[in-house]
């Protein structure tokens, strides 16, 4: 065996402080500053030792795992692996470049301190597991105490466990695990901005793989997939022969298949996963309108299925729709539908339920909670809370989304608007007022004023408008502006840059909402109405709802300055 022989461990608790404490060993290594006696004694007591195929690493992931060639090799050896670039591997880059930077500013006797403490003074509760006893039941006993790992991790353990129970498949079934989780977990981390929640993939999968029809709507509010799931693969079960070695290669090999669309879910527009344009859309207005819709399960069913993707942009719009009746106007609570549609994405999964009965039962789904009078309700609700210039349609959550969509029904676009900026006030804030609004404060209670600011039809959703001094080229002019001019609807309209001579900005070049409102002559109670019923219009074209017999005390309530008697236009 070399010139050491070393008998090899699995860690069952306790691999984070190790790997922490060994990385931190190999950036003292690599400063190169301790003396070469102590310098060796370092890297062959706790780094490397030999063996008959050369020097070996002391610690280490299972070679089957993400991240074991880039611990080796960016992190232990300084060179470049092939393995992902994903959340862990940069939380292994992070780990080491911040003992490197901390490290970087000791002396000598510093750095010999630090290697005596952590070397020598630090103590480890050490628990040897005897042969005879079962590392995975181990395992789980001792992860249920201190810090619980992820029901992911413990259910990898779980599977690998009943996969010694079955004769003749337990190395077959072995490397499937390893594979799938592997692949699993390299795409849970695959962006580097955000590192998918375990749990949160495992919960959809279960709800999508498993029958849930002989549940009722009580158990499935309260429902505990980290148990369920734990009951199901149980040794028990696998010793009764309720469940063999193609059921647990079934539902590996479905939640490997899985995590590309629960990627997709969460992250729409990253060319990691191929889906069309539209797909990606409405999947993103999905996410807009509920971060954490219950419907995740079916769209998830849904990105695997051999459905067309004309037939899945239908559904994923009866989705959305459901979710902006349910959600935004009516302001139903969080779990509405919640049972009904996880039973759903099981039989849809199953091919018991196709693309056509889905969009049918969502839309029948969703006119079982919204009405006309329920939104008029709820919006009464909302502005008693959110009252002021700046309450109304103003503080309501959707009207950023609403807009958004009747930008889009303008310019035709399907990408996502992530450049436009918040909303804007055409007749501003009390605080901004000049003399230029005088048609409006002079003729109106203070309350109809405030009622104006905050409406749906003097609100705008435009983009940036960065008026940056040129760096090179052109005429800086550096026009003073009067604070009141800045807030007049004739400037907001058009105005020259105050740096580029010739340059212009303002709303008659913004985006198409401001466009729209860049072509009235004036602004005032009337514009502002106008524009209100129009947009409402739109709301209920684009949603397929009718509002027409509520759109009077609507424009009320969402505060168009216009009085209860006043003539309002028919909405359908």
């Amino acid at each position: 065996m070399g010139q050491s022989t070393r008998t090899p461990y699995y860690i069952v608790d306790g691999q984070q402080r190790l790997l922490t404490l060994t990385i931190l060993l190999a950036a003292i290594r690599d400063l190169r500053i301790l003396p070469e006696a102590e310098q060796n004694y370092l890297e062959r007591s706790f780094l490397k030792y030999e063996s008959d195929f050369g020097l070996c690493h002391l610690l280490g992931y299972e070679v089957d795992l993400p991240s074991h060639y880039y611990l080796i090799k960016n992190i232990f050896e300084g060179t470049q692996s092939s393995e992902p670039i994903t959340a862990y591997t940069e939380n292994l880059k992070a780990c080491k470049e911040y003992f490197d930077s901390e490290l970087r500013y000791k002396n000598l006797d510093q750095i010999q301190k630090l290697v005596r403490i952590v070397t020598q003074q630090l103590q480890f509760n050490y628990y040897e597991i005897d042969r005879h006893l079962d590392v995975f039941v181990v395992f789980e006993t001792m992860n249920h105490r201190g810090r619980p790992l992820s029901k992911l991790e413990l259910l990898k353990n779980r599977l690998l466990y009943l996969a010694t129970l079955i004769q003749g498949e337990s190395e077959r079934l072995r490397n499937e695990i390893n594979d799938a989780w592997r692949f699993i977990y390299e795409w849970l981390a695959k962006s580097n901005d955000k590192l998918l929640d375990d749990d949160a993939f495992l919960r959809a999968h279960w709800i999508m793989f498993v029958k849930h029809d002989k549940d009722s709507g009580s158990v499935l509010r309260k429902f505990d997939f980290s148990r369920r799931l734990l009951e199901y693969f149980s040794a028990q079960r696998v010793r009764s022969g309720d469940i063999d070695a193609t059921d647990i290669t079934k539902y590996v090999q479905s939640l490997r298949n899985s995590v590309q669309p629960w990627y997709l879910i969460n992250f729409p527009y990253d060319q990691a996963v191929s889906a069309t344009p539209s797909i990606r859309l409405w999947i993103s207005l999905i996410n807009e309108v509920r971060k954490d819709s219950f419907f995740r399960p079916i769209v998830m069913a849904l990105l695997q299925s051999t459905t067309s993707d004309d037939e899945k942009e239908r559904v994923l719009k009866a989705i959305e729709r459901h979710e902006f009746l349910v959600t935004a106007l009516v302001g139903s609570r969080s779990t509405a539908n919640r049972p009904h549609f996880w039973r759903q994405a099981s039989r849809f999964y199953e091919g018991r339920l196709d693309a056509d009965g889905l969009i049918k039962d969502v839309d029948r789904q969703a006119k079982k909670f919204f009405n006309g009078e329920k939104f008029k309700k709820n919006f009464e609700r909302h502005c008693a809370r959110f009252a002021g210039e700046e309450g109304g349609w103003r503080a309501w959550p959707y009207t950023n989304y609403l807009l958004r969509a009747y930008e889009r029904d303008f310019n035709g676009e399907i990408e996502t608007l992530s450049e436009l900026a918040a909303l804007d006030q055409v007749f501003p804030k009390s605080s901004e007022r000049g003399l230029s609004w005088s048609h409006i404060t002079s003729n109106h209670s203070r309350q109809r004023i405030d009622l104006l600011c905050s409406s749906l039809g003097n609100l705008v959703l435009g983009r940036k408008k960065n008026d940056p001094r040129p760096e090179t080229g052109g005429q800086a002019v550096r026009r003073r502006t009067d604070s009141s001019e800045k807030h007049s609807f004739e400037y907001k309209k058009r105005r020259a840059s105050i740096w580029m001579t010739g340059s212009e900005l303002g709303y008659f070049s913004g985006s198409a909402n401001e466009r729209e409102v860049a072509e009235s002559s004036t602004w005032g109670h009337r514009q502002i109405y106008e524009r209100a019923i129009k947009i409402l219009a739109f709301m209920a074209r684009r949603w397929d709802i009718q509002i027409s017999s509520i759109s009077p005390t609507l424009t009320y309530i969402n505060f168009d300055g216009i009085s209860q008697n006043t003539e309002t236009s028919e909405i359908t």
